[in-house]
């Protein structure tokens, strides 16, 4: 069953009524045309947005919305929920019936939370140097002793984004105080993320919700119950978890040496070995020793490793 931190959707504006006007703007749009807006990041974020006259309504919420029930995520169990407690708020009263058979997703955070017994340290460092493409695939570190991993495009419709993080870590920020405070036992909620590390696929666009979800159209009902595995898809698209370790790798002290003065990150010793390379020459071919020889030193340290049995 999928999970999502995040949805967008967009529905008909019939289906919201009693909106409360002290908490909405009233936004003018050209031709004298108008909209409603609210709009808040904690709790947890949420917007609503009503324009009467297009007759559309679009609801963006995260997962915190479920308050004690967080952990869960948003899921065809618990998108009912979701609806309740944003009517519980008395912002406005919501059809939920209608709105659960009647939405479209425009853009979602497909996620999971693992426990896989690793160190989030060592699987950052199992990433980094098991990038199939550097470059077509580019890393780099994030909040939350997190990973981001994305392709390098310049189409906004293009762009693929998934990122891994301590979930824990991230949940005793100081923004998330507010949601603390929401919920009826802090301690337990926070508790509940003790050694989970979070993956999360960002889907930006209809097109790629379909394309990743496996699914014929956007509508809501549709998405949640999609049996696709979107974050192993992208995984597999930009991590490789098996290189064959050659040890009789040529000039082996030299390349041990560039390795070295990179900090053993293979994105640095790309953009080494590119500078000094003729433009039509294979990268590929040039970073495949130092790949190798990468595993080969990482496999005498560690074990080796398998993150990818642990997504769904």
């Amino acid at each position: 069953m999928l999970q999502f931190d995040r949805l967008k959707l967009a529905t008909s504006s019939q289906y919201i009524t009693n909106f409360n006007p002290t908490q909405f703007l009233e936004i003018p749009m050209k031709q004298g045309d108008y909209y409603y807006k609210y709009h808040q990041d904690s709790p947890f974020s949420l917007t609503i947005i009503n324009k009467p006259q297009k007759s559309e309504l679009v609801i963006d919420f995260t997962g915190k919305v479920l308050k004690d029930a967080y952990p869960n995520l948003i899921s065809r169990e618990t998108i009912r929920q979701c609806f309740d407690n944003i009517c519980a708020m008395n912002i406005c009263d919501l059809d939920i019936d209608a709105i659960l058979d009647n939405s479209e997703v425009c853009l979602c955070d497909v996620t999971q939370d693992i426990v896989c017994n690793l160190p989030i340290t060592e699987i950052k460092r199992h990433i980094k140097s098991s990038i199939r493409n550097y470059d077509k695939w580019l890393v780099k570190n994030c909040r939350n002793n997190g990973l981001e991993i994305y392709n390098s495009v310049t189409t906004p419709r293009r762009f693929k984004r998934f990122i891994i993080y301590d979930k824990a870590k991230e949940m005793k920020r100081a923004e998330n105080r507010g949601f603390l405070a929401c919920v009826d036992d802090p301690n337990a909620l926070l508790h509940q993320f003790d050694g989970k590390v979070r993956l999360e696929l960002n889907l930006r666009s209809k097109e790629q919700i379909r394309n990743y979800l496996h699914i014929p159209n956007n509508q809501l009902q549709v998405v949640l119950n999609s049996t696709a595995a979107p974050i192993l898809a992208i995984y597999d698209e930009a991590v490789s978890e098996t290189i064959p370790v050659n040890t009789s790798i040529y000039n082996k002290a030299e390349k041990l040496a560039l390795l070295e003065q990179c900090d053993y990150d293979l994105q640095a010793v790309e953009m080494k070995i590119r500078e000094h390379t003729p433009k039509n020459t294979s990268i590929r071919r040039k970073m495949e020793p130092y790949r190798q020889l990468l595993h080969s030193i990482q496999n005498n340290e560690i074990k080796p490793m398998n993150l990818r049995q642990y997504i769904i």
